[in-house]
This record gives C-alpha cells, sequence and structure tokens, in this order.
C-alpha cells in the first residue's frame, strides 16, 4: 500500500499510540528498488491519480559498514508521518468496506484499529521509499539490492513522530592506480619425454576395450564393477530407497565411501562386504540427528580395460600419423602449446592477484554471494555428470562453504577490478575484431564465415567468443605491462611443506 493513497480529510486521531517497535530487527522492511527511481515515482502518480511530494526530513547519521553497505538514520517532524499515515488510510477506505458502514465511509480511526501493526508498517514503507527516493535521485546512487529499513521508533523524541534506519548496498567504488611495472614469479614446470609417454598411454586406455575380468579376478583399483547393494537401518529395517541392484561403478574407490571401498579391493564376484557407515540428517526441528545404516554390497561383475598395443598400427587409427614416433612429435608440439597457454593463465592469475592486493575493492556481500552459489552449482553440476553429488563428495561441508565464500570473493573482486581496467584503458572488443575472430575460425575448420557466424549464433555461443575475445585482449595487456618471472616448482619435503635451503 505504499504511496497509493489521495489527500485525505483531515480526521480527530482518537486511536491508542502504537508501542514502541523493539523487535523491528526481526520484521525488517525491504523496499521496492523500481519505486526509488525517476520512473518508479512516474509509475506510482499515475496509478494513484496524485502528484507524490517530496517529504521534509533530516538525515541523522550516516555510516559506511563492510560488504559496500551504508547505514543512513532519518528524522521526521510528527505531522510529515501523521500526514503520510491518514493518506494510506484514506485509500484503505475507498477499497473495503466494514460492517456497519458504506464503502469509505467508515472512520479512520476504526479503520487504523482493526489493520493494527500493518497500519504502522505500510506507512514506514511509503514514508521511507519517499525519503530514500530523494536521496538516491539526487546523490544518483547505484542501488545493488532492495534496500531495508533495519529499524524505526515512532517515540523517537519531542516533537519528532518517527526516526527511520535504512540499510542499502551500492555498487562500489573501485579506485584501480597500481596495475602497471608489477613483478610476479611464476611457478611452471616444463613438459618433458615422461610426458609424452603419459599422453600416449592415456590415448591408450581412451582406445581400450572393456573385457569381463573372469570368475577368478579380484577386484582391484581401476576396475569397473557391477554390484547389489542393501541397506538396512540399525533397527534392522530395510532402507529401499538406498538400495541399489546392478549399480555399475566406474571408479569404485572415489564413488564408494572408504569402509566400503577399502573392503571391496581384493573381493572376487559373487563375494559381499558388510559395513556400517555413519550419516547425518536433520529433523523438523532443525536438530543434527547421528544414524549408522548397515551396507551389505555383493560383487556381480569386474571389467578391466584391454590395451591397445603401442606401434605404428596404433599411430595410423588415431590420424594421419605414418608412425608412433610421427604420433610422439604430434603430441610434443602439442603439450607444448598447451604449456605456453598455461604459463600464460598462471602469468595473469598472479598478476591479478597482485593487483587485487595493491588495490583493495569492499566485495558487496549480494555479489559474493551469486558467485558463491554459482560456484556450488557448478561443482554440483560436474559431479553429477560424474555420478557423484555433493553431499557425499564433501566431507566437511562448512569447510567447503568457507573455502567458497573466500574464492567467490576474490572472484568479484578482479571481476570489479578487470571491468575498471577495460574502462581506463578502452580495452572494449569491437565488432571488427569479432568478425576477425570468426574469419579465423571459419579459415581453420573450413568452413565458410556465414556459416561459423549462424552456429555461434544459433548455439547463443556469440556472447562467449565476445567474453573470450576481451578475456585475451586484457591479459595480453596485463603480461606487456607487466614482468613475468617464470620459476621452477619449490620442492617439497616429505611433510608436505617447502624443502629449506637450495636456490
Amino acid at each position: 500500500m505504499s504511496e497509493q493513497s489521495n489527500e485525505a480529510t483531515t480526521v480527530e486521531d482518537e486511536r491508542e499510540e502504537p508501542a514502541s517497535t523493539d523487535e523491528v530487527g526481526q520484521n525488517q522492511i525491504s523496499l521496492d528498488l523500481e519505486a526509488l527511481t525517476q520512473e518508479g515515482r512516474e509509475k506510482a502518480e499515475k496509478e494513484l491519480k496524485r502528484k507524490i511530494e517530496d517529504l521534509s526530513y533530516a538525515l541523522e547519521n550516516e555510516e559506511e559498514r563492510p560488504g559496500s553497505l551504508r547505514v543512513m538514520s532519518f528524522v521526521l517532524e510528527s505531522d510529515v508521518y501523521k500526514r503520510e499515515e491518514e493518506r494510506m488510510l484514506s485509500d484503505l477506505n475507498q477499497e473495503i468496506t466494514l460492517p456497519g458502514f458504506r464503502r469509505g465511509k467508515a472512520p479512520l480511526n476504526l479503520l487504523r484499529r482493526r489493520l493494527g501493526d500493518e497500519v504502522v508498517k505500510e506507512s514506514i514503507s511509503s514514508v521511507s521509499t519517499n525519503v530514500l527516493r530523494q536521496v538516491v535521485t539526487g546523490e544518483k546512487l547505484k542501488l545493488l539490492s532492495k534496500p531495508k529499513v533495519t529499524d524505526y521508533d515512532l517515540e523517537y523524541q519531542e516533537g519528532v513522530r518517527v526516526r527511520l534506519e535504512i540499510e542499502i548496498e551500492l555498487e562500489p567504488t573501485v579506485e584501480l592506480k597500481e596495475y602497471r611495472g608489477i613483478e610476479v614469479d611464476v611457478e611452471t614446470d616444463e613438459f618433458s619425454e615422461s610426458s609424452i609417454d603419459e599422453r600416449l598411454e592415456e590415448l591408450r586406455r581412451h582406445n581400450s576395450v572393456v573385457e569381463n575380468a573372469g570368475k577368478n579376478a579380484k577386484i582391484s583399483e581401476g576396475d569397473r564393477i557391477v554390484i547389489d547393494v542393501e541397506v538396512t537401518s540399525a533397527k534392522g529395517e530395510r532402507l529401499a530407497h538406498l538400495c541399489q541392484s546392478d549399480q555399475e561403478l566406474w571408479n569404485y574407490m572415489s564413488q564408494m565411501p572408504s569402509p566400503i571401498s577399502d573392503k571391496l579391493t581384493g573381493t572376487k564376484i559373487g563375494e559381499s562386504i558388510e559395513a556400517d557407515i555413519e550419516n547425518k540428517s536433520t529433523n523438523r526441528k532443525g536438530d543434527e540427528i547421528i544414524h549408522t545404516d548397515h551396507h551389505t554390497v555383493t560383487v556381480k561383475e569386474i571389467k578391466r580395460d584391454k590395451l591397445p598395443k603401442l606401434d605404428d598400427d596404433f599411430a595410423k587409427d588415431l590420424g594421419d600419423h605414418e608412425t608412433l614416433e610421427d604420433l610422439r612429435d604430434a603430441i610434443r608440439g602439442e603439450l607444448s602449446e598447451n604449456s605456453d597457454k598455461n604459463r600464460r593463465t598462471s602469468a595473469v592469475a598472479e598478476i591479478w592477484k597482485k593487483i587485487s592486493e595493491l588495490n583493495p575493492v569492499d566485495v558487496p556481500r549480494t555479489l559474493m554471494a551469486q558467485q558463491q552459489y554459482s560456484m556450488i552449482m557448478q561443482d554440483n553440476y560436474q559431479l553429477q555428470r560424474m555420478g557423484l553429488s555433493l553431499d557425499r563428495v564433501v566431507q566437511d561441508p562448512e569447510r567447503y562453504l568457507t573455502d567458497q565464500q573466500s574464492g567467490a570473493e576474490q572472484s568479484v573482486r578482479i571481476g570489479l577490478l578487470n571491468s575498471r581496467l577495460m574502462e581506463i584503458e578502452k580495452l572494449a572488443v569491437t565488432e571488427e575484431e569479432v568478425e576477425s575472430e570468426i574469419e579465423r575460425i571459419a579459415e581453420e575448420t573450413g568452413r565458410k564465415v556465414l556459416a561459423v557466424r549462424a552456429r555461434l549464433e544459433a548455439d547463443n555461443e556469440l556472447d562467449e567468443l565476445r567474453s573470450s575475445l576481451v578475456s585475451r585482449k586484457v591479459g595480453d595487456f596485463l603480461i606487456e605491462n607487466n614482468s613475468v618471472k617464470y620459476v621452477a616448482p619449490k620442492k617439497q619435503d616429505k611433510a608436505g611443506g617447502e624443502a629449506s635451503g637450495g636456490d
């Protein structure tokens, strides 16, 4: 009902004064973002069929808080709040009918008593919207989320009817001053002949044929297995939703809890293993409950990969290679190209890390929460593709969320700095550059330019192409304007820490 009233005839105020709102912290009032704009004001005036006048107020206090938040305290005179409340009640009176009264004829004090606290909340919302709109439009503030009335006091002090405390989240001001002449060390491994051998083994496994391991085979790490799973509760009740028949696992060591996977190793077809698995759940009251389920796993099949021979015929099957040595040369070129890309990616990441340290940014909590959610959903999607779930893989949810929050904060910070850098250095990608990249793709793939563009548009990948060009341009700028030294990775001692001594 905010700002939805016509000017009302003055009515003697017979109501009892509402109690002070000590519990408002639990009852915050969110304000509509659109209503804070000039367009929102004009829309409201059209709906109300009257002009919305600015309200008189005084800014008592203003405080900047972490997370790009600003908290402002306003005070209004008694008559200002009273008139706004009566406008709203007058509008309501035209919309509802109270017993014993015709529509629009009920006394406002009676309507006020019937609606109770809702009158106060709607009035506070209307007054707050009006006041904050003046601040936002006057200072040209850019808000990221809905403002909140976090507190209000209807008996603030003598002569003043109401005090408002409003919290807003602002687009942060990004000051980017130090981003040239930065020196970074980037740890990088050079590929070797052993890397080529590893790649050849990957190709063999990729082109392998899955065969039954035989009746007398025992499960070993790397085998694919087919199992039946029976699960019962501590009371011996069968938990049908957890039971599985003919479940195929391509990596049982990571797909099953360790008490089960450890016992499966060395098990033959037809044999069963048993294990108790502790699980946690939350009841309707929110209490955490720990219960133990009993798992019985029966092995039905063991499958293994039969690798092809590593010879010239294998090389010919993989493409335009006459000999195994030709294939090794092709792999060598591929690894060299990937190594260069990885070096560049690591260099850009290290430069951004240094820039973020030199140019602090107050990361808004809304952007950080959105990024954290996106990262968690991406993890969940990747695990689902592997037949896993986030709740089964993550052993310490609290630690996982903390790590994700830290990563999200850094990601948003760098994103804000990146946008500011592009603005300062005018690094936007032009349509000519997009067309040039499409032509390059067309030439590389042997297709027509129009066909490549049509496919990108059909798959909604044109924006992704522009984004990759922007990233490339920003990366080029950072590497050209900063100093990168590539160094060998630090040696690790047996405990996992950096080894001491030596250069």
